[in-house]
């Protein structure tokens, strides 16, 4: 049986590996996850969201590389922040220079829109054997930059991103409008603009009585992940004066379901717009704050998507744009679909090259420089150190396997609901005593 495995180092990677994984068990692969970093709620759910049972660890690459299992997967999908995926082929590509042996292939894609630097976002990919993207306008600049230093281009493929699959519903504008909009934790980072957000939307909502205003930030209010929040939405509104209208909200729920009920999606840089997109949802692009590659924003110039609270304040909304999105995305359905096939296209044209563990020709220098230069990441680890590992990873298994078997007896789960009650007692009466 074929394996693959996925690394993850941050909730969108996670959903984006949870939709491909999908695909590829559906076409016989034997599936696990290792995750960098620690474990969080938000992890958790996603983990839930997908049935996603196969988690190797949580951990640091390091880590991965003391578990010392990379030989024995088919493929290695790496989906992280540049400079960990660099880190990673780096470190890979070095060991198997030391010990020459069949080799994986490596695949990795992007996360959302290419939005910042081209060259450093395809560089610190450059050593993958397949890079997937979003659609023809970022499979191009990745090209390009491929062109100009000398690498073949045929390894980029606008094949869609593995998160469109989920978008692909039957979408019908509703009847009673609602607008979304789609935040995200790290910009704007100022106070004051995030203010200016929750006042426009606030504004919107009692302009117009009629639509109904969803505002879903991308995490909770104190939940950790990879991006924290700072000046949290939810937050922001507790502290107004004046409540907002009933037809104004902040909700969590997922954002594809809230999509299925969206008239317009507004988002200042969020791969929400990509998705909403493909499901055909009229997207604009918030500029109030302003237009920078750092928010990645500066792709929908000349596409007619840019707007400003003031255009909607004065009757002019986003209208669905097709020739952009077929510019942006890659519409058609099946885009983790069509990774794998690319994925299977490219083990069988590289057999002899994974089999004797040959690198890309552009590598032998690249991994002479990184023995010479760069750190390594410490995975000559005595005999201790990948006992603990194996320890740390076997524990994990245990006790996943423990908590499985006790939620499967109706006592168990009674005692769990008594104690979540006596919790929230004890919060309550806290709350009333201060």
């Amino acid at each position: 049986m074929k394996s693959i495995c996925f690394i993850c180092n941050h909730d969108s990677s996670l959903k984006m590996s949870g939709f491909l994984a999908k695909a590829f068990r559906e076409r016989g692969y034997r599936v696990h996850f290792f995750i960098i970093g620690t474990e969080n709620e938000q992890l958790r759910r996603l983990l839930e969201e997908f049935a996603i049972e196969e988690v190797l660890a949580f951990g640091s690459l390091r880590d991965f590389f003391l578990l010392d299992r990379w030989s024995t997967y088919d493929v290695l999908h790496i989906l992280a922040l540049g400079p960990v995926i660099r880190d990673f082929c780096a470190e890979l590509y070095l060991q198997l220079a030391e010990k020459p042996q069949r080799r994986p292939l490596l695949i990795t894609g992007l996360i959302g829109h290419l939005g910042g630097d081209v060259a450093h976002c395809y560089m610190h990919r450059q050593a993958c054997d397949l890079i997937y993207a979003g659609g023809p306008f970022d499979e191009e600049r990745l090209r390009t930059v491929a062109s100009h230093v000398g690498d073949p281009g045929g390894k980029i493929v606008a094949t869609g991103l593995p998160i469109f699959d989920g978008m692909h519903f039957a979408y019908r504008a509703p009847e009673k409008k609602m607008t979304l909009f789609a935040g995200q934790p790290t910009f704007p980072k100022r106070k004051e603009e995030r203010q200016w957000i929750v006042k426009n939307m606030i504004e919107l909502a009692r302009q117009y009585p009629e639509q109904h205003f969803v505002l879903k930030p991308r995490v909770r209010p104190g939940e950790k992940t990879i991006h924290q929040a700072a000046h949290h939405y939810e937050d922001l509104l507790a502290a107004l004066e004046v409540p907002p209208p009933t037809n104004f909200e902040i909700s969590y729920r997922n954002i594809q379901e809230l999509m299925q009920a969206t008239s317009c999606l507004l988002t200042i840089s969020s791969t929400a717009a990509l998705e909403a997109m493909v499901a055909g949802i009229p997207v604009g692009i918030i500029c109030d704050s302003g237009i920078s590659e750092q928010w990645g924003n500066q792709i929908f110039l000349g596409t007619g998507l840019l707007v400003s609270f003031l255009d909607l304040k004065q009757g002019h909304w986003p209208k669905k744009q097709q020739a952009q999105i077929e510019r942006l995305v890659n519409p058609e359905a099946g885009a983790s679909l069509r990774i794998v096939d690319e994925v299977e296209r490219l083990m069988r044209e590289k057999e002899p090259e994974l089999e004797r563990g040959l690198l890309p020709e552009f590598m032998h220098m690249k991994t002479t420089l990184w023995s010479q230069q760069k750190p390594r990441l410490n995975t000559r680890a005595d005999a201790s150190d990948r006992i603990v590992c194996s320890l740390r990873y076997t524990t994990l298994r245990v006790a996943v396997s423990v908590l499985r078997a006790l939620r499967r007896i109706p006592l168990f789960n009674r005692l769990l609901l008594a104690l979540f009650r006596l919790s929230s007692k004890i919060v309550e009466q806290s709350k009333s005593a201060d």
